[in-house]
């Protein structure tokens, strides 16, 4: 999960992902090198939680990848989407069927309001 100083939001995303059971791990991608992650995520109750801390701040660090993954499937998301758990586990699913090809969901969706 890549996340920018949005704490609860990060913690609410945490929360629900690593309910799921077919979530090993959930490793944060942390690089906000002046704060570091609250203790409510470094010792996430799941037990589930892996905080890699990145020097450089920059959205392409979710690629660079400082720790092995349990598995050989990831999914990226942001601390602000929250995804069902059968969706991960169809998705993931679907990745085992075919392991050369990515699978993903839909992009963000932007409403025009008042246009």
């Amino acid at each position: 999960i890549n996340t920018w100083r949005r704490d609860e939001q990060l913690l609410l995303s945490l929360n629900h992902h690593a309910s799921c059971d077919g979530v090993k791990e959930v490793q944060v991608v942390w690089c906000d090198s002046e704060n570091d992650p609250p203790e409510s995520v470094t010792r996430h109750s799941s037990g589930k939680v892996r905080v890699e801390r990145h020097e450089v701040n920059s959205l392409n660090e979710r690629f660079k990848v400082l720790v092995d993954p349990p598995t050989l499937g990831i999914l990226s998301l942001d601390d602000d989407v929250l995804r069902p758990c059968a969706a991960l586990d169809a998705a993931f699913l679907r990745w085992t069927r075919h392991p050369d090809r990515m699978v993903g969901f839909d992009a963000r969706t932007v409403v025009a309001v008042g246009v």
